[in-house]
């Protein structure tokens, strides 16, 4: 499970931040919200521009960068008002008493300028502009005319070797892979599971390879009253229908309404990562949802995931309650002048468990509060 996030340079983040998924003192949802030490998400909260999306990006753009074939356009992921030429990124993931770190520097054509993996106190791969050495394979030194420049050597050496002699980095590749990521806003999903065996994460492939009764059945549980029909006439291209309580129409996927569409197109790999492991990261999470509906899907996930992760960019304040997430779950983002985007973990304000988390926000008491909302009250 992803337990560190440190970026530099990276779009909105200017600055060297770390982003912590590791669990604090909280006793509260303990059980439900915390594996092996991990917290099984995160919730980043904050102004318009104030880099939630960034943040979310910056989770997903390894899925990319180890799995997708075409060309990256990394340079665009530079923090355009920095002169610095020189992005970094570290991943840190956990799975049980054992820790990776994988660790990123591109310069700002794109070109890698390190890449770096440790287990533990062992180095595994160790990248400079000169070449690279590591115990991953049985060719210990790649010099620099080896290297493909723009694309990451522990790509290549996945694609080799699957790291049938390293199964705590065969774990790390198997979790990124059951990851998908979801935007809401544009009802896209994505994910690596072209380089598995994993069932399929887009609406239509999950509904011909597992049929509709897993999400009625879902649906039923949680008490949605629309249920969903496929019919696939030979011959032809299958169509998704959803079928309401009382109304014996079946209404075309096309024409329900725009947060049922964005519901049953997230649904599939909600489904995948709560049950079989990986990340699900969405933004822009809950924009057309009902604040119950929202939460009912969060806390689901939380009480039903098993070894998985839901990071979300939201502007639903209704999920910071202590009933849902734990203080340390929770980011708030703002853009500062001459810094970029400026984190603050709730927990650090040391809350206490009962406190009204969305209350305190809104008060402004944990930073990333939009600023003409401090203005008006002000103003008033």
């Amino acid at each position: 499970m992803l337990a560190k996030l440190r970026l530099r340079n990276f779009r909105s983040f200017k600055e060297d931040t770390v982003i912590d998924f590791t669990a604090t003192k909280y006793s509260k949802l303990k059980d439900t919200n915390v594996s092996g030490g991990v917290l099984k998400g995160c919730l980043f909260a904050g102004d318009n521009d104030s880099g939630k999306s960034n943040a979310i990006n910056a989770i997903s753009i390894l899925l990319y960068l180890l799995f997708d074939d075409t060309d990256f356009n990394m340079p665009v992921n530079f923090c355009f008002f920095s002169a610095d030429r020189l992005m970094e990124m570290e991943y840190t993931f956990r799975f049980g008493k054992e820790e990776v770190v994988y660790s990123l520097a591109f310069e700002s054509s794109g070109k890698v300028m390190t890449e770096k993996v440790t287990l533990g106190a062992s180095t595994l791969l160790d990248r400079t502009d000169e070449g690279a050495r590591t115990t991953l394979t049985a060719e210990n030194f790649y010099g620099s005319s080896r290297l493909q420049p723009k694309s990451l050597l522990l790509k290549k050496l996945y694609e080799e070797t699957h790291f049938a002699q390293f199964p705590v980095l065969a774990k790390m590749f198997d979790y990124l892979i059951s990851s998908v990521y979801f935007n809401a806003s544009r009802n896209m999903v994505a994910s690596a599971r072209s380089y598995s065996d994993k069932d399929a994460v887009t609406l239509t492939e999950y509904i011909e390879l597992n049929g509709v009764e897993g999400i009625n059945e879902f649906f039923e549980k949680l008490g949605f009253l629309q249920r969903i029909v496929y019919r696939k006439p030979q011959g032809g291209p299958g169509r998704i229908y959803v079928k309401h309580r009382g109304v014996e129409v079946l209404v075309p996927l096309s024409m329900e309404s725009l947060g049922n569409k964005v519901l049953l197109n997230m649904l599939p790999g909600y489904l995948e990562v709560a049950s079989g492991g990986g990340m699900l990261i969405v933004d822009d999470y809950g924009a057309n949802f009902h604040n119950k509906q929202s939460e009912l899907l969060l806390s689901w996930f939380m009480k039903h995931s098993a070894n998985s992760q839901l990071f979300v960019a939201t502007h639903s304040t209704c999920l910071m309650k202590t009933s849902l997430l734990r203080p340390d779950q929770i980011y708030t983002l703002e853009f500062t002048d001459g810094h970029g985007t400026v984190t603050h973990r709730v927990s650090d304000f040391q809350p206490r468990e009962l406190q009204n988390l969305e209350k305190m926000y809104l008060e402004g008491q944990f930073g990333g509060l939009p600023a003409y909302a401090q203005m008006q009250k002000k103003s008033d």
